[in-house]
C-alpha cells in the first residue's frame, strides 16, 4: 500500500527510526509490533517501513485495528490486548490514545516496552518533537522536576484569564524523557514532560485553554471547583460528561520540556512544548488514582506564569528555576 506524504519520505523515516532505535533502544532479535488504526494508517506504515530496515531475524508485524473513537477507550478488536503482550516492543501509532487503557497497562506489567503516539503527525516526525536531542530533553526534564518535586500549592495564571490553584504532592511526579530501553518502560513519543495528578479535590479556579487538538479551535474557558469541571465551554463540558460525572475530574498537571515540539494541532506534541503547562480531565489511574474512566483529555496553556509555594517557576512561559 502506498501513501502520499507532505514531507520527503526519507525525512519521515528518519524520525520513525529515531523512535525505534534511539528512544526504544531496539536490540537484535527483539520482536516489534506496530499498532495502527483505520484513521492513522499512513503514519503507522512509516513506522513499519522504518522497522523493516532495522529488525532482522525476529517477528515484526503491523496490525491495523478499528479506531476507538476517543482517548482512553479500550480497543474494540478483542485480539489487540493479547497481541500487545506477545512482543518486546510495541509502537502505537493510532488516532486516539491507548495510554490510559487496561490493554496498555497489562502489556506494560508483562514487561513490554511501549511508545504511545496518539495522533502523531508528519510535522512531528520531520521537523518537530521527534527531531529533538533527547539527551537535552532529559536534562531539561530533570531540571524542572528538581524545581517542583516537593509539591505544595501551585498557582497558574495567564494574560488570557487562567487563574487556578492546584494542590500537589499526593501522587508522584513522572518524568517522560523519551528513553524506554528497559523491560516494562512506557511513555509518549514525542516525549518531553513532567506530570503528576493533583489532589482529587485540590483544584480551584478558572482555566483558559489555548489548545486541545480537535476539541477546540480557539481559546476556551472552564471553571474548576473542588477538583472537577463545574462550568464553562460547552464543547469541553460535553466531552467530559460523555463518560459521566467522573469525566469532569481534573486528572493531570504537566509541564512541557521538549524544545523542538512545535505542532499545536496535535495534543500529543503540544503538551510537550517548552513554555507551556497542560491540565487534563478524566482518568488518573496512571498516577495511582482511582478515577478509572474511558477518557483522558489534555488541554494546553501557553506561556503561563507559575508559582509553587510562592516561588516563581515560570513567568509568561520562561523558566525561573
Amino acid at each position: 500500500m502506498s501513501f502520499t506524504y507532505a514531507y520527503p519520505r526519507e525525512k519521515l523515516l528518519t524520525g520513525a527510526t529515531t523512535a525505534l532505535v534511539g528512544c526504544m533502544g531496539y536490540k537484535p532479535r527483539e520482536s516489534v509490533l506496530v499498532l495502527t488504526d483505520d484513521l492513522h494508517r499512513s503514519i503507522g506504515q512509516l513506522f513499519y517501513d522504518a522497522a523493516q530496515n532495522v529488525v532482522e531475524g525476529s517477528p515484526l508485524r503491523i496490525y491495523e485495528m478499528q479506531n476507538t473513537g476517543g482517548n482512553g477507550r479500550e480497543p474494540v478488536d478483542r485480539d489487540v490486548p493479547k497481541l500487545m503482550k506477545e512482543y518486546d516492543i510495541v509502537l502505537i501509532a493510532t488516532r486516539y490514545s491507548l495510554t490510559h487503557t487496561k490493554a496498555r497497562r497489562d502489556a506494560t506489567k508483562k514487561g513490554v516496552r511501549i511508545a504511545s503516539m496518539p495522533g502523531i503527525t508528519e510535522l512531528s516526525l520531520a521537523e518537530g518533537g521527534m527531531t529533538a536531542d533527547y539527551k537535552e530533553v532529559a536534562r531539561l526534564t530533570q531540571e524542572m522536576h528538581e524545581a517542583v518535586r516537593n509539591g505544595g500549592l501551585m498557582h497558574v495564571y495567564t494574560e488570557l484569564g487562567t487563574d487556578v490553584q492546584i494542590r500537589l504532592g499526593k501522587y508522584p511526579w513522572h518524568l517522560d524523557m523519551g528513553i524506554y530501553h528497559n523491560r516494562g518502560e512506557f511513555g509518549n513519543l514525542p516525549a518531553g514532560e513532567i506530570y503528576t495528578a493533583p489532589f482529587e479535590r485540590g483544584v480551584n479556579g478558572v482555566i483558559v485553554f489555548d489548545y486541545m487538538g480537535s476539541v477546540i479551535n480557539s481559546p476556551a474557558t472552564v471553571e474548576i471547583k473542588n477538583g472537577r469541571i463545574a462550568g464553562g465551554d460547552k464543547r469541553i463540558l460535553n466531552l467530559a460528561n460523555s463518560v459521566g460525572y467522573r469525566g469532569r475530574q481534573i486528572a493531570e498537571l504537566g509541564i512541557g520540556t521538549n524544545p523542538r515540539a512545535i505542532d499545536t494541532t496535535s495534543v500529543l506534541e503540544a503538551e510537550k512544548m517548552l513554555h507551556t503547562v497542560h491540565i487534563a480531565c478524566g482518568n488518573n489511574v496512571f498516577a495511582g488514582g482511582r478515577n478509572d474512566v474511558p477518557l483522558h483529555q489534555d488541554g494546553i496553556i501557553a506561556r503561563p506564569t507559575v508559582r509553587l509555594n510562592e516561588k516563581w517557576r515560570m513567568e509568561k512561559g520562561e523558566w525561573r528555576i
